[in-house]
């Protein structure tokens, strides 16, 4: 199993994604290791914080822009208008997410919060990861607008889950506004545009109905950039 699978496998197996298994030898007060990819070095957290406990991350904040690193065991919250926009993780949770950003055009990420504190669950795609600065210490989550700002508050108490799944292609594509269904090259999973691909059952004018286009190279939104197979 490849390391990408495996992300996949402990995060949909997981009921937290920073829910550690059992470890029964170890004892409050120990330390735990975790390998730091920024810092090339294994840097040590205290064990009760990580071993045999779901996190639960009390909000610090929520704000119009927010600052490059918030408190372990806390997270701060970015919204725009009604809706959060950004979510800034803690450094022990910012070490699971290090590399889900080279593979988010690969895999769907949602992130779940349960709130504890009012008994409510909000659910958001996660769109685009980023650190906050060039320290590489604290992952920016970038959600979509599905989370109302109004139904959290400071202090909140939220517990965290990721679910992964593999992104699908959409359904259909538009070229020049036609409505055309789309199939991906075979073993492309359609997160980008390579030659070969298939658009079927669409107009290319008033007059003209495209049965089969096979796209070559260019801006797959123009006629230009597909080689018409087949049109009645």
């Amino acid at each position: 199993m490849g390391a990408t699978e495996q992300i996949i496998s402990i995060l949909n197996n997981s009921k937290q994604i920073n829910e550690l298994p059992s470890l029964p030898e170890v004892a409050p007060g120990d330390l735990i290791a975790i390998w730091s990819f920024a810092n090339a070095r294994s840097e040590w957290y205290p064990a009760e914080i990580l071993v045999n406990r779901s996190f639960s991350f009390n909000v610090n904040t929520i704000a119009l822009s927010l600052g490059t690193s918030v408190a372990i065991g806390k997270v701060d919250l970015k919204y725009s208008g009604t809706v959060v926009t950004g979510i800034l993780f803690d450094s022990v949770f910012s070490q699971y997410l290090a590399g889900f950003d080279a593979v988010l055009g690969q895999f769907g990420f949602i992130v779940k919060l349960f709130n504890s504190t009012k008994l409510k669950t909000h659910i958001a795609k996660i769109e685009t990861l980023a650190y906050t600065d060039g320290t590489e210490s604290h992952y920016l989550a970038f959600v979509g607008n599905t989370i109302n700002v109004a139904d959290l508050s400071t202090g909140d108490s939220l517990q965290v889950q990721i679910s992964a799944s593999i992104s699908q292609a959409a359904p259909y594509i538009l070229i020049e506004g036609n409505k055309f269904e789309y199939i991906p090259i075979f073993e492309s999973n359609g997160s980008t545009f390579q030659a070969g691909d298939i658009a079927i059952n669409g107009r290319i004018d008033a007059s003209t109905y495209g049965k089969l286009l096979m796209y070559t190279s260019g801006d797959p939104t123009l006629f230009a950039s597909w080689k018409i197979i087949e049109k009645l």
